[in-house]
């Protein structure tokens, strides 16, 4: 088995397969201030809800699952977005979240 390297934060394990690495809190910066001492332990491990559709269940489903794809758009697509549009999505890098203690 290769070796890689590994750093473990708030209780995730991050792996990084570069030679040479750059350390977790330098990649991820400003962003493990966010959730530094948010209490993961507390977080629920799963959550469910009955709903009576009268329409397409999978386009419902979907709905609920891709919750977080809209305010975040890769840089080239939000030139091709309305400015209108524009004014609520946040162009998405690798350390964009939708949402932390400070940001909800």
């Amino acid at each position: 088995m290769p070796r890689v390297h590994c750093e473990e934060f708030a209780g995730f394990v991050f792996v990084n397969l570069a030679e040479d690495p750059v350390p977790l809190r330098t990649f991820l910066g400003d962003r493990l201030l966010e959730v530094e001492e948010y209490p993961f332990e507390l977080m629920t491990q799963r959550y469910g809800f009955r709903s009576r559709i009268r329409g397409n269940w999978k386009l419902a489903v979907d709905s609920v699952c891709e919750w977080y794809h809209p305010p975040y758009v890769p840089p080239a697509s939000s030139t091709r977005t309305s400015a209108r549009r524009r004014s609520w999505c946040r162009p998405w890098t690798r350390t964009t979240t939708t949402c932390s203690p400070r940001t909800c």
